[in-house]
């Protein structure tokens, strides 16, 4: 299946097709400096992945010109930064994802949050 970015201004959710992570660094994600140069951001704003977050990352990908993404084509990169101090392992609402998953934001408040805070 071949995925074409045309629509421009819109995020296309895409997962890795490899399980990763660590619970001892802390993994960031970026686009490939080729992947770059087509005008194709790979992981818009939270390139900083959770140490403990093990998973099938998604992807918010984002291009600026019309580009096609091809299954198993090598788009992104992945460095660790390691930790100092107390660990607080990622037990979030994205763990063991193995598909792309789209926003969870509303977990992160109760019913009672959400009918009574004021929007804006």
């Amino acid at each position: 299946m071949v995925e074409r970015c045309e629509e421009l201004g819109r995020i296309y959710l895409a997962g890795t097709a490899e399980r990763m992570g660590s619970e001892h660094y802390v993994p960031i994600i970026r686009a490939r400096s080729s992947i770059a140069r087509l005008g194709l951001f790979i992981h818009v704003t939270a390139d900083l992945i959770d140490i403990g977050s093990i998973n099938n990352w998604t992807l918010q990908l984002h291009a600026v010109q019309p580009v096609r993404v091809y299954p198993g084509m090598r788009i992104g990169q992945v460095t660790c930064w390691s930790v100092e101090g107390e660990i607080e392992l990622y037990r979030g609402k994205y763990q063991h994802s193995r598909r792309p998953m789209p926003s969870m934001i509303h977990r992160d408040f109760s019913d009672e949050e959400l009918t009574t805070r004021p929007v804006g």
